[in-house]
This record gives C-alpha cells, sequence and structure tokens, in this order.
C-alpha cells in the first residue's frame, strides 16, 4: 500500500489573508480582548498551527452560549486558547474540564489562563 505523506496544505486563518474571511470577522461578534491577547501571544511560539483558527473558537463560543452549556470538555488544550474561550462562553457557575497530554503545556496553559481569568475579572 502506498501511503500519504504529504502533509495537508489547508491553512487557518492566521497563517494566510483571506480578505472574505476579513470581511466576515469584521462583521462579527469580537473576541474578548483577553483571548485576543492570548491568540497573539501563542502565534509567538513555535507550533502555533495547534491553536483553534479565531472562527472556530468564536463559533464554539456561540454554540455554548446558544445550548446554555454549564460544562465543557477541552481535549488538547496547548496553551489554553480554546479553554478560556469556553470558560469565558460558559460565564460564572460553568465549568471546564480541559485535558492536555503534554506536562510542558497543561502547566503552560494552567498558568496563562490563571492570568487571563485574572484580568478578566
Amino acid at each position: 500500500r502506498k501511503m500519504c505523506t504529504d502533509k495537508p496544505s489547508i491553512k487557518k486563518s492566521f497563517e494566510k489573508y483571506d480578505p472574505i474571511l476579513a470581511y466576515c470577522q469584521s462583521m462579527s461578534t469580537h473576541l474578548h480582548p483577553a483571548l485576543m491577547d492570548l491568540q497573539r501571544e501563542t502565534l509567538t511560539l513555535g507550533n502555533s498551527v495547534m491553536m483553534g483558527a479565531p472562527e472556530v473558537i468564536s463559533m464554539n463560543m456561540f454554540l455554548i452560549k446558544a445550548i446554555q452549556a454549564k460544562k465543557v470538555l477541552d481535549v488538547g488544550v496547548f496553551t489554553g486558547s480554546s479553554s478560556l474561550a469556553a470558560a469565558l462562553a460558559v460565564g460564572d457557575g460553568g465549568t471546564v474540564f480541559a485535558l492536555e497530554k503534554s506536562r510542558k503545556r497543561t502547566e503552560m496553559a494552567r498558568l496563562v489562563i490563571a492570568v487571563f481569568l485574572y484580568e478578566v475579572a
């Protein structure tokens, strides 16, 4: 059997500029400033492609709010961008269960989320 070894050619929105996506984002609800700061910081790290794209984060927040979720499971935390977004969306009384395989990333996300949630409060 022949195995495909080529990397996927799909890019996330923060990797290349798309004028249609830029227009949609300008007409959409903006992300919380703490979340935007965290995403900017994450982009300075290696392997930032692991971070969820802003439009995905925004859609997840919308869905969490729409169904009035009080519990969220976030698998693969990286720096905590999606976990922070979920925490902002569930609000007071909600719980986010964040799972990350890497101890290094877990500690980083724990610290980052604590700082940003403190700033939000």
